[in-house]
């Protein structure tokens, strides 16, 4: 859970110099969606790689852009 909330710390820093870097969330979310959350099944069926790509870019959006809240909740 550290991982994940140090990880969420960096990206929604980064996603708060979008004018600067032209990263915001999604594009972050895109970009690292793939190292964060990774089926158990892709080795049986890589087609679920393009299948679950955008529920899974939007869920990562999501606690990016959230990131204050959840910290909160999680006490960090």
């Amino acid at each position: 859970m550290q991982t994940l909330m140090y990880l969420l710390q960096f990206l929604y820093n980064v996603s708060l110099m979008e004018k600067k870097t032209k990263m915001g969330c999604m594009q972050l979310a895109i970009v690292f969606v793939p190292n964060v959350i990774k089926s158990p099944d892709l080795d049986i069926n890589p087609s679920l790689a393009i299948i679950n790509m955008n529920p899974e870019k939007d869920f990562l959006t999501m606690l990016i852009t959230n990131y204050k809240e959840i910290a909160k909740k999680v006490g960090r």
